[in-house]
């Protein structure tokens, strides 16, 4: 009885080691399935991250050509902005060149314009005065005619004088071989002592008159005129009116 009771309890405790075992190779077996399990996660796992990072390896590549080409890109743009710069900077010398030069023809320009405005009215003051002395001339001109004709008229005057003189200074010497009259003979001389005074200098009482004021024509003597323009006493002895040396012509008397 024992040993069947020992026989049936090794029985039951190899029993029970193998369901201990059967359980422990069940929880290996379920351990083992996990693993393989987490090992095809991770072999997916590591598959799926392998291809992404071949992936982002190529990206990275082709964002590498890209920032080389950027950068090379960039380096262009620099060159080409530093060629602009250097070129902007050239155009505002330029620039400014340009506008000191307009500002100067500017200034140029006011002063030929001054200059124009100046020149106009110093044309028109030009034109105004050689229209006055146009006038003038032909006033002196018209006044030259009258004179002249003034002139022809005392100098056929003196000449009528001269003549009425001879001829009275004819007569009377006639009339004195003749025998003439007392009374005759004094006519004749009073004819000619007037006749005289009308051809010599009112002022010297010498002197024939040979010159006329051509302002009054009151005719004298040229020393006796000459006399006042060299003491500045230029009036007419006559009339008082004022004279110069131009107002003074020669008067000529012929036989």
């Amino acid at each position: 009885m024992s040993e069947i009771e020992e026989l049936s309890q090794a029985y039951e405790e190899v029993q029970s080691k193998n369901d201990e075992l059967r359980q422990t190779v069940s929880l290996k077996e379920e351990a083992l399935a996990r693993a393989k399990s987490d090992k095809l996660r991770s072999d997916h796992a590591a598959t799926m991250f392998k291809a992404e990072h071949e992936k982002l390896h190529e990206k990275a590549d082709k964002l590498s050509k890209q920032a080389d080409a950027l950068q090379t890109l960039k380096a262009s743009y620099e060159q080409q902005l530093r060629k602009a710069t250097a070129a902007a900077a050239k155009k505002d010398d330029e620039l400014r060149a340009y506008e000191a030069l307009l500002a100067s023809h500017k200034a140029q320009l006011k002063e030929t314009q001054y200059q124009a405005q100046q020149a106009t009215m110093v044309l028109q003051a030009t034109q105004e005065a050689e229209q006055r002395a146009k006038e003038r001339e032909d006033k002196a001109s018209v006044q030259l005619a009258a004179e002249g004709a003034k002139v022809k008229r005392l100098t056929q005057e003196r000449d009528s004088l001269t003549r009425k003189l001879s001829r009275a200074g004819k007569e009377a010497a006639e009339a004195a071989a003749g025998g003439g009259s007392k009374n005759g003979s004094g006519d004749s001389d009073l004819l000619l002592e007037t006749f005289r005074r009308k051809v010599k200098c009112s002022l010297c009482r010498i002197n024939d008159k040979d010159c006329v004021i051509n302002k009054c024509f009151h005719a004298f003597c040229r020393d006796c005129i000459q006399q006042r323009l060299d003491v500045r006493n230029r009036k007419c002895p006559a009339c008082a009116l004022q004279f110069d040396y131009q107002s003074v012509k020669d008067l000529f008397l012929t036989s």
